[in-house]
């Protein structure tokens, strides 16, 4: 029951973020299933995660998406104003335009205005108004206080263009196998089922999906149910660098042992499940039921 709880399960169709999403700062197990728990697990920042992920999102020999997370910090001061329509100094003029200056106008007349209401009114100088405020420290009786402040958010950050994305602004491939390479960040144990890691990314990013699922220095297990050959090719590659001794130093090795492909076939009994054994030089000791493989080495050759 523990490991179920420490569990989570990614379902084939995740969400993406628009510009008004609120981050869950209590996310449920439940929430990973459309992967908002993955967006929500970035409400505060975490230097030993973000780095992992970025490792992951960034790095062109794991996964190469474009794209790394990054903090955006916003500091300044609010102002507390008192609202009055009495103004009886360009300090209180310049209080009450800090708030909103766009209804404001200004009116010109050598009467009273209670005495002369036709009086002519033109739009306030604004930048005479900026100009002076920057020169001159807000004293009016009108500010009733001020108070300092600073925000980090993380966001999205576009490698290639140099600008910070939404999540609605990627591609949907990014975004849909974002909660996955979250997930493999903050996991340390249980189960990380996903179905489809693969989907609409570039066959390239899919092998960095089989490094993801074995090289990530924690020990979750995976649960993946995929129709990529191009992830499976990465497993056997590392199996068989491992193998040879040609697995790169900073990889961790990979033996057959690691690894359970279980082939799901439709029978008139029902799903058959078929276990296909891989030996250490990479390769399948059986040979793969229809759809997978053969079909490729038809075409190629």
């Amino acid at each position: 029951l523990s490991l179920l709880e420490d569990s989570l399960c990614i379902g084939p169709l995740r969400h993406i973020p628009d510009t008004n999403y609120l981050p869950n700062p209590r996310p449920l197990q439940k929430d990973w299933y459309e992967g908002k728990a993955a967006w929500d697990a970035l409400r505060s920042s975490d230097l030993e995660r973000d780095c992992t992920i970025n490792q992951w999102l960034e790095d062109k020999d794991k996964l190469g998406l474009g794209y790394r997370l990054a903090y955006k910090t916003t500091e300044g001061q609010s102002r507390f104003i008192r609202p009055s329509m009495s103004i009886e100094s360009v300090e209180d003029l310049l209080a009450v335009t800090d708030v909103d200056d766009s209804k404001l106008m200004m009116s010109i007349s050598a009467e009273n205005l209670d005495d002369n209401p036709d009086a002519n009114q033109v739009d306030l100088d604004h930048g005479t108004l900026d100009e002076i405020r920057s020169k001159r420290s807000p004293d009016s009786d009108l500010y009733m206080g001020t108070e300092q402040f600073k925000d980090t958010d993380i966001t999205l950050w576009d490698v290639n263009n140099g600008i910070d994305v939404s999540p609605s602004d990627i591609g949907v491939g990014v975004s849909q196998l974002f909660p996955l390479v979250v997930a493999a960040a903050i996991t340390r144990r249980g189960v990380i089922a996903c179905e489809q890691p693969e989907l609409h990314v570039h066959p390239r990013v899919q092998v960095g999906i089989g490094d993801l699922l074995t090289q990530v220095n924690n020990s979750p297990v995976y649960l993946i149910e995929t129709h990529s050959e191009h992830l499976i090719l990465r497993l056997l590659r590392r199996i068989r660098q491992t193998a040879e001794g040609e697995l790169p130093d900073e990889m961790k090795k990979l033996f057959p042992e690691d690894v359970s492909i279980v082939y799901l076939e439709p029978s008139p009994e029902g799903v058959l499940s078929r276990r296909i054994n891989i030996d250490e030089d990479g390769e399948f000791k059986e040979r793969w039921p229809k759809g997978f493989f053969a079909e490729r080495a038809e075409e190629l050759f």
